[in-house]
């Protein structure tokens, strides 16, 4: 059930060029995904997500219990890297505009896997730059045991520590978008590198429901 996983590598926070791109192509499948409709099964339940007590960007407290009710998508990122997390940025951003005009609810948080570093300070001007609505996308951090337990319970890659001596930075973890429903509950993994993932995401999320 757990998502192959990509090295990454050090670098100032900052947007990719190519993120106006990257959202034209995702407004693009959504259209073509309105268009055809959505239908078939709910997608099955893969896992649960642990409770966990971590802080945002704002320094608030966010807990499981906080995103209770609502369906969420979460990402692991940090903000010295600059392969695959700049991509996924993208792609949160990409799915927080789409999300506003076909399902409000949803919420978006991005944990960080060097929160020795991403302190709320530091995430805050993260999310800043990549335009994220504070009342909607959460950048969150913590102590490495409780990031790394939450990692666990998503199932998905983290391993190494932080050093800038080692290539890659010395981090490794999963370059995929999950989607959690209002329980708690993971509904599915998807490869930041998939063009269009966000539209089969939020179709996803349509069959899902509200907190099923």
């Amino acid at each position: 059930m757990s998502p192959s996983s990509l090295r990454r590598s050090p670098s100032r926070a900052a947007p990719l060029a190519t993120g106006t791109l990257l959202l034209a192509l995702a407004l693009g499948a959504a259209v073509r995904s309105e268009t055809a409709g959505e239908q078939g099964p709910p997608p099955p339940v893969l896992g649960e997500v642990a409770d966990f007590r971590l802080t945002d960007q704002s320094s608030a407290p966010v807990s499981r219990a906080t995103l209770a009710g609502e369906p969420w998508v979460a990402s692991f990122v940090f903000t010295r890297c600059a392969t695959v997390c700049p991509r996924l940025n993208e792609r949160m951003r990409a799915i927080q505009a789409l999300s506003e005009r076909s399902d409000p609810r949803l919420r978006l948080v991005t944990f960080s896997v060097d929160p020795e570093h991403d302190g709320p300070a530091v995430l805050q001007a993260y999310a800043s730059a990549y335009g994220a609505d504070a009342t909607r996308w959460r950048f969150l951090t913590g102590s490495e045991a409780s990031i790394r337990e939450v990692a666990r319970s998503f199932a998905v890659a983290l391993d190494g520590e932080a050093d800038p001596e080692k290539p890659d930075f010395g981090i490794m973890h999963s370059g995929h978008l999950v989607l959690v429903d209002g329980r708690g509950r993971i509904r599915g993994y998807y490869p930041s590198a998939e063009e269009g993932v966000e539209s089969r995401l939020l179709g996803d999320l349509q069959r899902v429901g509200a907190a099923s």
